[in-house]
């Protein structure tokens, strides 16, 4: 007779897999993309008979791309064949389960019944379930009168974790062989996290690099080697994800100090740690990405009245060369900025996005808005000249309340590529094709303006 387990209280079960490999002598490495991509090296040592042989591995990641994966021996790869490649997964459901009991003696607890009642499943479906009892009778029960499904035991073929089947042909003698274990998965990524601490004078900036690890692969990574990197791969397309998850997230800090080393690889930056770490799933880890660094910084005033209403804005220019103190790619990400007040303590004072900075180039971080400068912009006239040709006139009055001298970047763009400056009241400097920009110094207290005609002809 059957001791029937009871299906509500199936996923305490473990499955039995007699061919299943859990190495002891195992290493991992993962190298994680920006964009929801992870590439995993399983390393794994295994005894192989020799000829043909059935070889499982489990423990591998749920989002798995099974089209990318690749096995191959470290130990004697011109001896060892790949025929045969299978991945199984199978997600746990009450319906996947019974489906395997199909023409099996299922017992089932009816309303408030403590009495069970045993009969061969005929069918099942999300309503009803087909019973033919002990006495040959048949009867058909509505789901919603089922207080409880008992079974055996899982389906022999039911498999509830990630797997990966080959088929071998070693032609070496029997014996141990070092296997490595690439594939794709998804739900691995990375992203940079910045803070910038600014001296009182807003001369000097000390630069932080966290780089956040977040993973969703539904796989932990014990001791691996990690390897981020910055860039964007082409991709035909993207592995889909094999179930829906919901979890909290757990967040792990690292301590602050140097990690990663920097090397490039084809057109992309790489950042490998310097040590083995765990990634454990549906957690985040964050990790230095690189030493506090100080560099020389500059503030600017910038009035850019098409652009933003707000007013008159702040910005941070720094340039990422090493004889200002910076000099590494700085993979995309967020700064975040802080100020030393006169107490010294770290005040926040904005935040913005950077781009992927290469050594060499110049990076604007807008800050906020400057609370005491104030900027207006007005078109004080528009004519048309010809049928082709069109004159406009544009007046921006701006306003220093502070007791400095300070200068603001008055930001103009120009409604198309043919255009002309007839009249200016100051000199203005050409960017591109459609933006001009003018350098006006305020006095403490002061009001400026600054008026232009412009003639566009298409």
């Amino acid at each position: 007779m059957h001791q029937f387990i009871p299906l509500l209280c199936i996923a305490t079960i473990v499955l039995s897999c007699p061919q299943c490999v859990f190495a002891q002598d195992r290493e991992q490495a993962i190298t994680v993309y920006s964009n929801g991509l992870g590439l995993v090296r399983d390393m794994r040592t295994i005894e192989l008979s020799r000829g043909r042989s059935t070889v499982t591995i489990s423990q591998v990641a749920a989002e798995i791309d099974p089209t990318s994966v690749r096995i191959q021996s470290l130990t004697a790869p011109e001896e060892l064949s790949i025929l045969e490649q299978r991945y199984t997964y199978d997600i746990v459901t009450g319906n996947l389960i019974l489906a395997g009991y199909l023409n099996q003696d299922i017992q089932l607890i009816l309303g408030d019944s403590d009495i069970p009642v045993t009969g061969r499943l005929l069918h099942a479906d999300r309503d009803q379930l087909t019973l033919q009892l002990e006495d040959g009778r048949v009867e058909i029960i509505r789901r919603e009168v089922i207080q409880r499904i008992s079974l055996p035991a899982l389906p022999e073929d039911l498999v509830t974790t990630p797997t990966l089947t080959w088929l071998l042909d070693n032609k070496r003698k029997a014996g141990m062989h070092r296997l490595e274990i690439t594939y794709l998965t998804g739900g691995l990524t990375w992203h940079a996290e910045y803070t910038a601490l600014m001296n009182e004078t807003n001369t000097e900036m000390t630069l932080s690099g966290w780089a956040t690890i977040d993973n969703r692969s539904g796989a932990t990574y014990d001791n691996a080697l990690i390897t981020l990197v910055a860039g964007d791969p082409n991709r035909v397309s993207s592995p889909q994800p094999r179930m829906a998850r919901k979890s909290m997230m757990q967040m792990e800090r690292a301590d602050a100090a140097p990690q990663f080393n920097e090397q490039n690889l084809f057109e992309y930056h790489t950042y490998t740690l310097d040590r083995r770490a765990t990634i454990v799933d549906k957690a985040s880890v964050q990790l230095t990405l690189f030493k506090d660094t100080t560099g020389n910084i500059s503030k600017q005033y910038v009035y850019d009245g098409m652009m933003v209403s707000q007013g008159v804005q702040t910005r941070i220019r720094f340039q990422n060369k090493e004889n200002m103190g910076f000099g590494k790619p700085i993979p995309r990400g967020t700064i975040r900025l802080y100020q030393q007040d006169a107490q010294g303590k770290p005040q926040f004072v904005g935040e913005d996005r950077v781009k992927d900075l290469a050594r060499d180039e110049t990076v604007y971080l807008t800050v906020g808005r400057a609370f005491d400068l104030a900027g207006e912009r007005i078109q004080t006239n528009s004519r048309a000249l010809s049928k082709r040709s069109r004159e406009e006139q544009i007046r921006v009055v701006l306003r220093n309340h502070t007791d400095e001298d300070v200068s603001i970047r008055v930001v103009e763009h120009l409604n198309n590529q043919t255009w002309s400056i007839s009249e200016s009241s100051n000199p203005y400097e050409r960017l591109n094709a459609r933006t001009i920009e003018f350098d006006i110094p305020m006095q403490p207290d002061g009001e400026a303006e600054v008026t232009y005609t412009v003639v566009y002809r298409w």
